[in-house]
């Protein structure tokens, strides 16, 4: 919902890895027990339309991409960070 907000209403330039769902989605869970084995869950209840409803778009992608891979983990380095340093530069 943040980069619907920013997408829409700010000159924003997304720098990373594309977003993990598109525009519009399912969200707020609220917990719900199954009946038989009495496992407590949490399910999305609503679905927010933030965008367009003919927006297909799979993800909402970035203007600076910079993917994030083990080795960068483990040594403790941020290629987002890195690009987007470079982009202000």
């Amino acid at each position: 919902m943040l980069l619907n907000g920013l997408e829409n209403w700010s000159d924003a330039v997304f720098v990373g890895e594309p977003s993990a769902s598109r525009g519009n989605a399912y969200s707020d869970s609220k917990k719900i027990a199954l009946p038989n084995s009495r496992l407590t869950v949490r399910v999305s209840s609503l679905y927010w339309q933030q965008s367009d409803p003919r927006d297909t778009r799979p993800y909402i992608d970035v203007g600076v991409p910079a993917a994030l891979t083990f080795e960068d983990y483990a040594a403790g380095r941020d290629p987002a960070l890195e690009a987007a340093e470079r982009v202000g530069q």
